[in-house]
C-alpha cells in the first residue's frame, strides 16, 4: 500500500503534518486547452470535449465539457462513479430516479450543480431554445462507462428523441 496521510501515522493536530505527509509521488501539472481537448465527439443533439482523463495521468478524476443543442440530451443512464454536473450556460431539465422509484425533476441553470451518486439513474435534457453547456466531473474516472439499467428505466422516454 502506498504511504499517505491516512495510513502512515496517527495525527491529532494539523501542526503535526508536513508536505511529505500529503505528497507521496511527484508529478508535473498538465494544462489541457479547450481548443485542443484530449478527445472529442458528437452525438445527435450534443457534443463533448474530454479535458481531464487517464490520458493526462489522472487516476482520480474525469472532466468533460458537454454541449447540448436545443432539444438535445439523453434519457436515463447511470455510471459506476459519482458524477457532478455544473451548468455553465443555458438551462436543462435534470431528472433522477429516486430510491422510491419516482422521477424527481429539477430545472438547472447557469451556476447550478447536481451531485449524482454512483448507480443513480439520471437524465439531462435541454428544454430551452438556446444551446447549453455544462461541465461533468466523475470520480473515480470511469471514462463514459455506463451500467445496465432495469428495463423499465432503460426504455423510459423523458423527452422527445432527436
Amino acid at each position: 500500500m502506498d504511504r499517505n496521510i491516512w495510513n502512515s501515522k496517527p495525527v491529532r493536530y494539523s501542526s503535526e503534518l508536513e508536505y511529505k505527509d500529503f505528497v507521496t509521488t511527484s508529478k508535473d501539472a498538465t494544462v489541457v486547452k479547450f481548443e485542443k481537448p484530449i478527445n472529442e465527439g458528437e452525438r445527435p443533439g450534443w457534443s463533448f470535449k474530454n479535458l481531464v482523463t487517464k490520458d493526462v495521468g489522472s487516476n482520480n478524476v474525469y472532466v468533460a465539457w458537454i454541449h447540448f443543442d436545443p432539444a438535445g440530451g439523453h434519457d436515463y443512464h447511470a455510471h459506476s462513479s459519482d458524477e457532478i454536473i455544473h451548468m455553465l450556460e443555458g438551462e436543462v431539465q435534470f431528472t433522477f430516479s429516486s430510491k422510491s422509484g419516482a422521477d424527481e425533476r429539477s430545472m438547472m441553470k447557469k451556476g447550478d450543480c447536481a451531485f449524482v451518486p454512483a448507480g443513480t439513474p439520471h437524465s439531462v435534457w435541454n428544454t430551452g431554445n438556446v444551446q447549453c453547456e455544462f461541465i461533468v466531473i466523475k470520480c473515480p474516472p470511469y471514462f463514459l462507462e455506463e451500467i445496465p439499467l432495469p428495463e423499465d428505466l432503460k426504455n423510459k422516454r423523458l423527452m422527445k428523441q432527436l
